[in-house]
């Protein structure tokens, strides 16, 4: 009897498929950089990323998924997940909780993502004690109002995290080093400014703030792009319209650190002029462009004169 319940046993195992791992995704297309790791079931995602060093920068035209230095975004897209009823773009909701090691850990302010389709997402630090604590059980639990939504196998996950941190990390060690203290000291008074506008906190994807010697001093100044921003309650676009949004510019030569300047743009980026400053690319709507297939022909350059900032037309510099 024991030796047939013994093969018994072994038919089952051979019979049960494999526990499916996390999958990992690494990418470098030497404009951005991107890792990422997907659930075996396809509902709950991790990514990291940001400019490639040295790259060209991104078009105004991309908004690949990127995060903060440090920092990974949380998804999670299940059909037992959804917003509440009458909830818009940007709406969060508080009852979520990631379970793992035995432990719970609710996610403070996960905001619903309907441009990405991504469901609800949440920027984590690196360091987050979740993360150390997945490896320490059988699975990763999703939860909220009170009861189980998904259960993920903790297989591959601490090693599919490593790589996605490992890839991320050496790029982020790469890019600029430390900002003027004048640098900084806008970017913490710009911050005030967002948070102040929303009305509330605000989600700050990467590329909301840009820096660079617009005004020729020799200290970075600061480039405010409000399409990167979303405020977390209430309007999650109040400086944006249909295809526009509001374009902010903070110079070092001013003292009290109030935007030097503000207009609409589709999308910003910065380069360096022929002068050695600074100068800014915004795209245009399709009313603003010439009948031309040039793509110079579609975007504006706003440039510093020494005295002020000059917007120069479609195709102009």
């Amino acid at each position: 009897m024991r030796g047939l319940l013994c093969l018994a046993l072994g038919a089952a195992l051979l019979l049960s498929p494999p526990v499916r791992a996390w999958e990992v995704g690494l990418d470098d297309n030497g404009a951005w950089f991107e890792g990422w790791l997907v659930s075996p079931d396809q509902t709950l995602f991790l990514w990291c990323g940001g400019p490639t060093p040295g790259g060209p920068g991104l078009p105004p035209s991309d908004e690949p998924m990127l995060t903060d230095p440090g920092t990974v975004d949380l998804a999670i897209r299940h059909p037992g997940l959804q917003p509440f009823p009458g909830a818009e773009p940007g709406m969060m909701r508080g009852d979520i909780l990631l379970v793992a090691g035995g432990q719970g850990f609710g996610l403070p302010n996960p905001y619903w993502d309907e441009l990405n389709g991504m469901g609800f997402v949440q920027r984590l630090s690196l360091a987050d004690p979740l993360f150390a604590a997945v490896p320490q059980g059988a699975d990763l639990q999703v939860w909220a109002g009170g009861a189980p939504v998904a259960v993920h196998p903790a297989t591959g996950f601490a090693e599919g995290l490593a790589s996605i941190t490992a890839h991320c990390t050496s790029r982020w060690q790469a890019q600029a080093p430390a900002a003027h203290p004048e640098t900084t000291a806008m970017l913490s008074d710009a911050t005030i400014d967002i948070v102040a506008g929303c009305g509330s906190n605000a989600d700050m994807q990467p590329g909301y703030a840009q820096t660079g010697d617009i005004d020729g001093d020799g200290i970075a100044d600061l480039v405010i792009d409000w399409a990167a921003i979303t405020c977390l309650v209430g309007n999650p676009r109040p400086y944006c319209g249909a295809a526009n949004c509001a374009v902010q510019v903070y110079l070092s030569t001013r003292p009290d650190r109030r935007p030097f300047a503000d207009f609409l743009a589709v999308g910003v980026r910065l380069e360096a002029g022929p002068d050695g400053r600074t100068r800014l690319l915004t795209g245009t709507t399709a009313g603003g462009c010439p009948q031309t297939t040039r793509p110079a022909q579609c975007q504006n350059v706003v440039a510093w004169t020494g005295t002020d900032l000059q917007f120069m037309p479609p195709g102009g510099g």
